[in-house]
């Protein structure tokens, strides 16, 4: 009888230990299970804010190449009529739009010149990344083999 109590208790101790185990190694799975989702997490976390440092810089280079004002896109324009040897018999500013990080500058020309010229003159500025042709005419000068350009270009300067 002795025996069998013995054994009866040994056995229970059994059955309590190995509940033990279980509950202890069921939650430490369940741990480990969690511990590896948050690595995933973080790990996602960690390449989105690498992601938005790239994204990051590449918007400040790309305001660094922005005009600084209205002048300095003028200045541009004209630089590139000077080299194409387009005459501007008018340079109007038309408007300015307001972005959240940038300004549009609208500016009205009147030009003359050749048709090689133009086609010069217009790839140049085309080439420019901040530079857009909004509008353009062209027609034959009256006394002369020019063409009369009227054209509106939008630049993006910085606020």
């Amino acid at each position: 009888m002795v025996n069998h109590k013995n054994l009866i208790v040994s056995v229970i101790i059994i059955v309590i230990f190995s509940v033990i185990i279980f509950n202890f190694y069921n939650n430490y799975g369940e741990k480990v299970n969690n511990l590896n989702k948050e690595i995933q997490e973080w790990s996602k976390k960690e390449h989105f804010a690498e992601e938005k440092i790239i994204l990051d810089k590449k918007y400040l280079n790309l305001i660094e190449e922005l005009f600084d004002d209205f002048f300095d896109f003028k200045k541009l324009i004209e630089q590139t009529a000077f080299k194409h040897e387009m005459d501007i018999d008018s340079l109007k500013r038309l408007s300015r739009g307001k972005g959240e990080f940038f300004s549009d500058r609208e500016v009205k020309l009147t030009l003359a010149g050749s048709y090689s010229e133009l086609i010069n003159f217009l790839d140049e500025l085309e080439s420019y990344r901040f530079v857009g042709i909004k509008v353009l005419n062209i027609k034959s000068a009256e006394r002369t083999t020019d063409l009369l350009i009227n054209v509106i270009l939008l630049g993006l300067t910085k606020k």
